[in-house]
């Protein structure tokens, strides 16, 4: 929600404008009208699976891409003005698949991203934490997960004094980083 109130839904649409699977970002007012909606995607799946609006109603995405990146799917992490214009786009990936869950922003005004990634080789999962300026420059990654088991994260809070939580599911028991 922004400060006027306006609700923001993300996710994703089929076949719109003749691609296959394209974000989709919905703001509604606080009466439940429409206001806008908004579609971005390459040629190929494009999802959005959480959103997170700043104070100056910028609007920033993550979620999963093949169509760019790496190779596979590769999380996305989008930025949008109010109006609907990209204003930047980025992946972070390998040649396997990665996904992009959860999206948070902390009082400074970066971003926060978690999900997982496919191990090489054994298809097991491991967790990810990205951290990003509103800019779209890297500041931290972080990967655990212990090997041939699936790890993952869900999703993302940032409390007020910039603590960051996720919500995993872990087969082993990380211990506690500092994305300064």
């Amino acid at each position: 929600m922004d400060s006027n109130g306006n609700i923001y839904a993300c996710g994703y649409v089929t076949n719109y404008g003749g691609f296959g699977i394209d974000i989709a970002i919905m703001i509604i007012n606080s009466t439940g009208n429409p206001i806008r909606t908004i579609t971005w995607g390459g040629a190929n799946t494009d999802k959005a699976l959480d959103i997170v609006v700043d104070d100056s109603g910028y609007i920033y995405i993550c979620g999963e891409t093949s169509s760019w990146g790496a190779g596979g799917s590769d999380i996305l992490i989008a930025k949008f003005n109010f109006n609907g214009n990209k204003i930047w786009n980025i992946t972070w990936g390998g040649p396997n698949n990665d996904y992009g869950t959860g999206i948070a922003m902390d009082s400074s005004g970066n971003i926060y991203v978690c999900g997982y990634q496919v191990e090489n080789g054994t298809g097991a999962f491991d967790v990810v934490l990205l951290k990003y300026t509103s800019d779209g420059v890297k500041l931290a990654e972080k990967i655990w997960g212990k090997s041939g088991t699936s790890d993952s994260a869900s999703d993302i809070v940032i409390d007020s004094n910039n603590y960051v939580y996720i919500t995993c599911l872990l087969y082993t028991s990380p211990s506690p980083r500092d994305l300064s």
